[in-house]
């Protein structure tokens, strides 16, 4: 019998896969119109701008990403999270493409994204695959064989993927600014 955690792992590789679509779409889409402008490329975040340090702005950033993923995506069926990974690896993607066209080196690159990228893509893909799983784990509740002692195991493996990817964010934030910081 499968457990509720067992469909988290099928979940995830969709969430991933989502993200690469993104990504790989604004790889392929021409910019040579904004290539061939003199443009200056600036490095902004897209979310809230709070006067606040700047590793708390990235906290709050993300914690509320996170959170909206958990929350729309649960109500949506999942619909926002694929929708909203895409949009992600389609702006990563751009990124990457502008940043190799106006002369960033792969290996800066990586140095700026490759630190706290890897805990923040893991964060989202963790919380979206759980949004992913709602219909499946109604019916795994309904099963005739539930008992109270596996609902209690279950919850409690639940809770820890839930508090996972907070944990995960909060040790990328300080990556991303200190990458940040030293890098540009």
């Amino acid at each position: 019998m499968k457990t509720y955690c067992n469909y988290q792992y099928g979940k995830v590789s969709i969430c991933f896969v989502a993200w690469i679509v993104g990504g790989v779409l604004a790889f392929t889409i021409s910019l040579s119109a904004s290539a061939n402008a003199k443009t200056n490329m600036v490095i902004t975040d897209l979310g809230l701008q709070l006067k606040l340090h700047p590793i708390l702005n990235i906290l709050i950033n993300n914690y509320l990403y996170l959170t909206s993923i958990y929350v729309f995506g649960f109500l949506s069926f999942g619909i926002y999270t694929i929708a909203s990974f895409i949009f992600n690896g389609f702006l990563l993607g751009l990124y990457v493409k502008k940043a190799t066209t106006i002369g960033f080196s792969v290996s800066k690159l990586i140095v700026l994204l490759g630190g706290h990228g890897p805990f923040e893509i893991t964060a989202f893909v963790l919380a979206g695959s759980l949004t992913l799983i709602r219909m499946e784990s109604i019916s795994y509740f309904l099963q005739a064989d539930f008992s109270v002692s596996k609902l209690t195991i279950e919850l409690k493996k639940f809770k820890q993927i839930v508090v996972l990817p907070f944990l995960l964010i909060s040790i990328a934030a300080p990556l991303e600014f200190f990458a940040y910081r030293l890098h540009l």
